[in-house]
């Protein structure tokens, strides 16, 4: 019996071992977000850019929009359903980004809630981006992060991405994430409007 006890331990602690251990979803979001914001939004060479702005929160979808939104992503190069699946799920409610703010890019994240962009001139777009590059200086626009949805494995994620500059100027995407070592790198990007 106690043969039995020790290989029932030792095939237990074997499979135990091949159990991949996925990160914690708040520090797995927060490395695909510095990946992101460090490939698309920092600069590599000199600029007149010197600060990242994003809102605070992820953005939020409507469940009545749930199936049109799985609909589009699966229709990305590199999204899985259940990577789409992920993301509208984890997109009902919006999740704090407080956690970027300490971020080591190649240029800083300011976290911009409602309390700043609230008191910006809203009806009038030109004056609203007027206003906002007077009161953050050194930005490139506003950045909007979904919910980071995540393949079965964990190794590949799908957000979409944000981008409002100007009255017309902004863009939205797509971006697909890849685990490659400790670090993740944008896999795909698919522009899905353009202002």
């Amino acid at each position: 019996m106690h043969r039995l006890y020790v290989f029932g331990c030792i095939v237990s602690a074997a499979c135990a071992h091949q159990i991949p251990r996925l990160a914690d979803p708040a520090t797995r979001d927060v490395e695909v977000y510095a990946a992101v914001l460090d490939s698309m939004f920092a600069p590599r060479t000199i600029s007149r850019y010197s600060r990242i702005a994003v809102v605070e929160s992820t953005e939020v979808f409507k469940r009545e929009n749930t199936t049109a939104l799985i609909e589009s992503l699966v229709k990305v190069s590199g999204v899985d359903t259940t990577a789409a699946r992920d993301l509208a799920a984890r997109s009902y409610e919006p999740h704090s980004l407080k956690g970027i703010a300490s971020l080591r890019l190649r240029m800083p994240v300011l976290l911009l809630g409602h309390s700043s962009l609230d008191p910006l001139p809203r009806p009038n777009p030109d004056k609203y981006w007027t206003a906002f590059y007077e009161k953050f200086p050194g930005t490139n626009g506003l950045i909007s992060l979904s919910a980071v949805g995540y393949s079965a494995d964990g190794n590949r994620g799908v957000l979409m991405v944000d981008v409002g500059c100007g009255g017309l100027c902004g863009n939205g995407y797509i971006v697909v994430v890849t685990r490659e070592g400790d670090g993740w790198r944008i896999a795909h990007i698919e522009n899905t409007w353009v202002s």
